[in-house]
């Protein structure tokens, strides 16, 4: 045991106990600064700091593995996820990558890779680094590679052809047509004169 500058108790090479670190998330929360926290709780500023980005990047308040731990095995369907990503928007950043995972369901909040998680697969998995192109004198531009690693063509395709039926079919309700969709993928528009039929097969290819 010790007594931190702030006259905090703490246990030397132990986790912040777990209702201290609830405490804090919900400071947080409620608006008080970190270095409001630590002097209220007598925690070191850079242990509150720890624990608020910890939650931040990854929603969990659980501390890690004492000596380290070993790099979680990435799921097939999130690799494959963030691929098609990738492929469809080069310049998409990790952290939107991570939120674009929750938003189609992919994964939840608890089991979300963080944010250095996603730019690793994207380096090792993907094959994706970034190089400098010293062309401009002035100022470098970085740009994005791929090496070795060709993204998987079919599922591409299935996610923008159901995104362009969608995004076809939204369109449509929102002038007030009535739309019928048969076994053969073929959509008609009932209130018109002369109902007249898509095939889905037509549209406009989507670029990505």
């Amino acid at each position: 045991m010790g007594t931190n500058q702030l006259g905090g108790i703490y246990a030397s090479g132990r986790p912040l106990p777990v209702y201290l670190r609830e405490r804090i998330i919900q400071m947080a929360a409620s608006g008080v600064k970190p270095c409001q926290i630590s002097r209220q709780l007598r925690i070191s500023h850079g242990c509150v700091s720890k624990i608020l980005s910890r939650y931040r990047d990854t929603g969990s308040i659980r501390a890690g593995k004492i000596g380290g731990s070993k790099p979680k095995k990435s799921l097939p369907q999130v690799v494959t996820a963030i691929a098609i990503y990738k492929h469809c928007r080069p310049s998409m950043y990790s952290w939107e990558i991570r939120s674009q995972l929750i938003s189609d369901g992919i994964c939840s909040a608890f089991n979300v890779p963080s944010i250095s998680s996603i730019s690793r697969i994207i380096r090792t998995k993907l094959g994706i680094k970034k190089r400098t192109d010293s062309t401009d004198i002035g100022s470098p531009a970085v740009t994005e590679t791929n090496t070795y690693y060709r993204p998987p063509i079919l599922d591409a395709r299935i996610f923008e052809k159901q995104y362009q039926k969608d995004r076809k079919m939204d369109m449509y309700k929102s002038i007030r047509y009535t739309m019928q969709n048969d076994n053969n993928n073929n959509l008609s528009l009932m209130n018109l004169p002369n109902p007249r039929r898509f095939q889905i097969s037509s549209f406009n290819r989507f670029n990505c």
